[in-house]
């Protein structure tokens, strides 16, 4: 703690010249020593500024070259994983039907491929669009594009007739995959790095870069990395605005000024979200947690406004964040532009019957029985089968991990509630991933791309939580080491 000389305890008169004299006598020396005439002195040594200078610098320039080098180890180890990814019949659908890819950039938006359809009516056309772009940048057109994959046939009988994309147009389409899954695991550790500690950030990278869950489902050319990648910015958005809050208020600014940047990035969160939704249906769940953060923060400047004020911000930011979700959800499927919320309805019952023919059609993929055994079904999977650490048992300890990690995050989040300059990121965080993982629980089928939310953010808690067990453990041994030399002392 940080003591000004001028409030040192005790009197003059008792404990001779308090510090604060001291501090006088030298203030008025130097002030005597300015005043004299040039020359009627020595030359003092010119104190340089270059270390006080040099450290922002390094410290500016070390943060981007830091997600530069990340990046790139990432790219090395995602880059062979292309090929090797094991291929699924539903990549099959989502690369013959790329050509909506060419259809929307060219604006052809009175094309008959936005008729209603199957196509259409199935999933939103943004994951189709990052499969179209990354097969037209490897020079692939609507030509070489295969035909859907019937499950009716077997595999040779799929690939004889043409039902399954080329090697090449297969690595394509898979390409951008691997860069969206960087950029998910970029904004993770950006996200995890500042609250938790950069160790708590490497863990998260290392535990998504090794798991080969990730490598199956965030490699394939599906929606699976477009949806995750967008509710990940969704979640750097709403960072931010909580960093724009903290720092409005630190500077004292006016209620209306310090709320202008944090609208803005709400909105941006919304877009984000929008995307998200217009991948697939489920992203759409994210914006829970946008109408949430949009509640929350206003109140946390509760002191400085009137309960008119709080209303009327609250009401705004959540308007103005659903409104920027829905454009970019509407914008981005030209299928919904005459009745963008009956079409968006048809979707959704389209999708609620497809699972209904999915759970008749394929029995053992469907999790039968009770509540309470899907939610066994749903831990085995989120805790055991799909985790990093992966063993008999192993469902306790990433379970131990995980809550750690969770209460940690909610100790230093509800901080930032009571109004205490601890990291506000961690509400956005908890927001999202609950958010974001809670229709695995009403998802009837026990399809391994249907758990890529709750195994992404528990990994993210599993890293925090064994960084928090780490560091307790080290200040344990450490006033243990403490406590038995003093003794021997």
């Amino acid at each position: 703690m940080t003591v000004d000389g001028r409030q040192w305890l005790g009197s003059e008169a008792k404990y001779g010249p308090t510090y604060a004299t001291l501090a006088d006598a030298g203030a008025e020396k130097m002030a005597k020593t300015r005043t004299k005439k040039p020359g009627t002195r020595k030359k003092a040594r010119r104190p340089t500024q270059q270390p006080t200078l040099k450290r922002p610098f390094i410290r500016d320039i070390a943060r981007p070259l830091e997600l530069v080098a990340i990046a790139c180890v990432l790219f090395a180890m995602f880059y062979p994983r292309i090929q090797n990814a094991e291929f699924h019949g539903d990549e099959s659908l989502w690369i013959a039907t790329s050509y909506y890819f060419e259809a929307f950039v060219s604006a052809r938006l009175d094309s008959p491929v936005w008729n209603e359809s199957y196509e259409t009516l199935t999933q939103p056309p943004v994951g189709r669009y990052v499969v179209g772009l990354g097969r037209s940048l490897g020079g692939y057109g609507i030509r070489d594009l295969n035909r859907p994959w019937n499950f009716n046939l077997s595999d040779e009988e799929n690939v004889a007739r043409g039902h399954k994309p080329s090697p090449g147009l297969l690595w394509w389409s898979r390409f951008p995959m691997c860069l969206l899954a960087i950029i998910c695991c970029l904004i993770a550790f950006y996200l995890v790095k500042d609250p938790f500690g950069r160790l708590a950030g490497y863990l998260t990278i290392g535990f998504f870069a090794l798991n080969p869950y990730f490598s199956d489902t965030m490699l394939r050319a599906m929606g699976e990395a477009p949806v995750l990648a967008a509710t990940m910015v969704a979640m750097l958005a709403g960072d931010r605005a909580v960093r724009r809050l903290q720092v409005a208020s630190s500077r004292n600014q006016a209620v209306g000024r310090r709320f202008v940047p944090v609208m803005i990035w709400l909105v941006i969160m919304g877009l984000f979200i929008g995307i998200a939704a217009a991948t697939k249906l489920n992203g759409a769940s994210s914006l829970v947690a946008g109408v949430g953060l949009c509640l929350v923060i206003p109140f946390v400047q509760s002191s400085a406004m009137s309960s008119l004020q709080l209303l009327s911000v609250s009401t705004f930011a959540v308007v103005a964040l659903i409104l920027a979700a829905a454009f970019t959800f509407v914008a981005l499927n030209p299928y919904l532009y005459p009745h963008p919320v009956r079409r968006t309805e048809q979707m959704v019952q389209q999708r609620i019957s497809e699972m209904d023919r999915q759970q008749a059609a394929m029995p053992s993929a469907r999790i039968d029985g009770p509540a309470i055994r899907r939610l066994l079904v749903i831990a085995d999977r989120v805790f055991h089968e799909y985790a990093f650490f992966s063993f008999t048992k192993s469902w306790i300890v990433n379970g131990i991990l995980c809550v750690a990690g969770l209460l940690w995050s909610g100790f230093v989040g509800a901080g930032w509630l009571r109004g205490q300059r601890s990291s506000g990121g961690n509400v956005v965080l908890l927001l999202i991933a609950f958010s974001a993982s809670a229709p695995i629980l009403m998802t009837p089928l026990d399809w391994n791309r249907y758990y890529l939310f709750p195994v992404f953010f528990s990994t993210v808690f599993i890293a925090v939580g064994s960084v928090w067990i780490i560091e307790n453990l080290a200040r344990w041994t450490t006033r243990r080491v403490a406590s038995v030399r003093t003794k021997q002392a």
